[in-house]
């Protein structure tokens, strides 16, 4: 699973989401006060991603912020099980956090099963619940992007929401590291309010602390493309990343 729920600016471009408590000068992301960043992923379809922790979270505990052309628009944190602690959007802004878990997700699982299966729920600051079910799978499959190697996931994910009423889907193939406790996004599909679309948010570039590019809030792949795209429809819950 990458990131939260809300996250498909995957599904869909008109989704602008929030960094929280994040600030970007000149180009250059800069954490949150008793944060460090140690990682920024530069992915397909104009989005670029910062990796920080900070002091006083919980062990394995691990933050990331993404930025689209328009700047930052989603942060969010993930245990050591990769489970979604926390997100904040904006436009509106809206905070949303993990509420219940029937099935928790676990990296651990995934890793020494080679698969995780999941049940949870999330609450945003209006009360409004949203469920996710689903899995992750290893494929045995491993990529090397950027000089990273990284193992192949295949999931599935179905979101509904009070009333039970399914409210979004998104299969495909996504990447972990294992080491790192971390995923990335990979080719996939979303089905929602908008349609089905095909997604790609695939890592291009790993850049680490003293190379160039690091910290650069701005986006490098499939910008021009993204642009020239007629807007799409307002995919507003129906997303995850």
């Amino acid at each position: 699973m990458r990131t939260s729920p809300r996250l498909s600016r995957l599904a869909a471009v008109a989704l602008l989401a929030a960094a929280g408590p994040c600030a970007a000068l000149a180009g250059t992301f800069v954490p949150p006060q008793g944060c460090t960043a140690k990682m920024t992923v530069q992915m397909r379809g104009c989005l670029v991603a910062h990796y920080y922790s900070c002091a006083g979270d919980a062990p394995g505990e691990q933050w990331d912020t993404l930025y689209d052309s328009d700047g930052p628009y989603f942060t969010s944190r993930v245990d050591a099980e990769y489970q979604w602690v926390e997100s904040h959007e904006i436009d509106p802004p809206l905070t949303i956090l993990l509420d219940s878990s029937r099935d928790p997700a676990s990296f651990s699982a995934l890793i020494g099963t080679g698969e995780d299966r999941y049940d949870f729920t999330t609450r945003d600051e209006t009360g409004r619940r949203l469920n996710y079910e689903g899995f992750d799978r290893l494929t045995g499959r491993t990529q090397t992007i950027d000089g990273i190697p990284l193992e192949v996931t295949e999931f599935e994910m179905t979101e509904t929401d009070e009333t039970g009423t399914v409210t979004a889907r998104r299969w495909g193939n996504q990447f972990i590291h294992r080491d790192w406790r971390l995923f990335f996004s990979g080719a996939e599909m979303w089905e929602g309010r908008a349609g089905v679309l095909p997604t790609d948010n695939t890592p291009v570039l790993f850049i680490f602390p003293g190379e160039p590019g690091y910290l650069s809030t701005v986006p490098l792949f499939d910008c021009t493309e993204l642009m020239s795209r007629a807007p799409l429809p307002h995919a507003k819950e129906a997303d995850h990343g």
